[in-house]
């Protein structure tokens, strides 16, 4: 633990009910993702793994069970990692639908929100 983050080609997680698959389009960066990658965070994963708590993004497969969202919805979620990716799967209960009027320009704020709860 402790070393340089990497880019990596990894498969994406199988979706389990009530999940959904993001194209994640920003994640917000916040001092647990530096704990949590220095192993420094109450909440060890073990590696290798994906770090990134908060993500904004559309939606692109919904779970079994999940009848809130829906393919193509623009959300931004709360997750236990998983954000820095370019897909990533969150429960979709803790996950909420951007409205249409907010431009693709503003997914990045969108998901910095959530870094200051």
């Amino acid at each position: 633990m402790g070393a340089p983050l990497e880019y990596k080609e990894m498969s994406s997680p199988p979706l389990q009910p009530g999940q959904v698959r993001i194209r994640v389009a920003a994640a917000g960066v916040n001092f647990a993702d530096i704990l949590q990658a220095r192993g420094e965070y109450q909440d060890k994963a073990e590696p290798p793994f994906v770090p990134g708590n908060e993500a904004a993004g559309e939606i692109s497969e919904v779970g079994a069970g999940v009848e809130s969202l829906k393919v193509g919805d623009r959300v931004v979620c709360l997750q236990r990692g998983g954000a820095y990716a370019e897909e990533s799967v969150a429960k979709a209960v803790q996950c909420f639908r951007l409205p249409e009027s907010l431009r693709s320009a503003d997914l990045a704020e969108a998901a910095a929100l959530l870094c200051n709860y």
